[in-house]
């Protein structure tokens, strides 16, 4: 198999600066890889034969993706804009065991005085609700935006800006999540290495992440065309790797979901269309909602794009 050139999806292209790209292996277990795609922002991405890990290679540097999550949240992310009060109003409306993750969670381990890490919080979605529960929740974010807000919208109190790698090995939790985290940095083994060193025995790390497991069974993955700003993509094999080399067991492993193409492509058909003045309806959205939880099928854990797998320390 030659290497593809993929074809664009994501109108969101990004453009790192070429003479700065950094070569590397594989971040999970540092083989050299084989180049099999390039993505439609011209970075190639490698698979690794040992561990199944799909990586890019030359990368941004930490230094370009530091500035560029800075300001993920206003610049980049790809989902509908909202302010704290929003977003806490959104939080008031629903019930947390909708997301069948947190259900995961709460049926391997009762939350209450649990301590809880949630790293790259985003928009906070587990640290409010988990914090609901009675869990002591902090969270690791750079994006100051999101800091902001879940400070005075979601008041969570203790929120770090910060690298992962710089907290102190001192502090222990019992939960820890890298949730749509470990696909956005270059030393992920690392990371999860940390994460390990700062958990209590018995205690849990949760990843959920875009799944390799099946993209050598598309011809154009999807995956590799859409979020370029991920640095790898892990598979089941990653991560049965990452449980014997980091000395974890594996308590919940699932591939789960379907991509997310909202926003991504410009629709310009009637159809189409026809949709976009719908949604813009007054009172579309609440009637939605309700149609949804009361009369659709739940889909959210057929598909396989998505990765969820939970780790448990002996």
């Amino acid at each position: 198999m030659g290497i593809v050139q993929l074809p664009s999806l994501d109108k969101r292209i990004l453009t790192w600066d070429n003479e700065k790209l950094i070569p590397r292996n594989c971040p999970v277990c540092k083989r050299k890889g084989h180049p099999m795609f390039v993505r439609p922002d011209g970075l190639c991405v490698k698979l690794c034969n040992q561990c199944d890990t799909f990586f890019v290679s030359p990368s941004p540097t930490n230094t370009q993706l530091s500035k560029f999550y800075s300001g993920y949240e206003k610049h980049h992310r790809n989902a509908k804009q909202v302010n704290g009060a929003q977003l806490r109003k959104m939080y008031l409306k629903t019930n947390p065991y909708s997301d069948y993750r947190y259900q995961v969670f709460t049926s391997l381990m009762a939350m209450q005085g649990k301590r809880v890490l949630d790293i790259g919080f985003g928009r906070g979605f587990f640290l409010y609700f988990l914090k609901q529960l009675g869990a002591q929740v902090t969270g690791i974010e750079l994006d100051d935006y999101t800091i902001q807000y879940a400070h005075e919208d979601l008041e969570i109190e203790n929120i770090i800006k910060t690298d992962l790698l710089k907290i102190d090995v001192r502090e222990k939790f019992d939960v820890i999540l890298c949730m749509d985290l470990i696909e956005h940095i270059l030393e992920p083994f690392q990371y999860l290495n940390k994460t390990k060193m700062l958990l209590n025995p018995g205690g849990i790390i949760a990843i959920f992440t875009p799944n390799a497991s099946f993209a050598l069974q598309e011809s154009a993955p999807i995956l590799f065309r859409v979020d370029l700003e991920h640095m790898q993509y892990f598979s089941n094999t990653t991560c049965n790797y990452l449980a014997k080399k980091l000395g974890l067991d594996i308590v919940h492993l699932e591939n789960v979901g379907y991509p997310s193409l909202v926003n991504l492509t410009e629709d310009q058909s009637v159809k189409g269309k026809l949709k976009k003045v719908i949604k813009g309806f007054p009172g579309f959205e609440d009637t939605y909602r309700f149609w949804k939880k009361h009369f659709s099928q739940d889909f959210s854990r057929t598909g396989h794009y998505h990765l969820f797998c939970v780790f448990k320390k002996r």
